[in-house]
């Protein structure tokens, strides 16, 4: 069960960091050219995640 909790901080983690990161705009077009960049990474984050959960939760449960 631990996995599990490890998993989800890991993944807030990552997806609050990802979110940081693109409101610090440091060029012109930042906003535009982030904007999908962004969503593919909060994408990649969660299905990360369920796939993990759905690994460790048939493994170790």
């Amino acid at each position: 069960m631990i996995y599990v909790a490890l998993i989800v901080i890991l993944t807030l983690i990552g997806g609050i960091a990802t979110f940081m990161i693109g409101l610090n705009p440091k060029e012109e077009n930042y906003g535009k050219r982030t904007k999908n960049n962004m969503v593919r990474l909060v994408g990649f984050y969660v299905i990360s995640a369920i796939i993990l959960l759905v690994i460790f939760s048939y493994y170790v449960l």
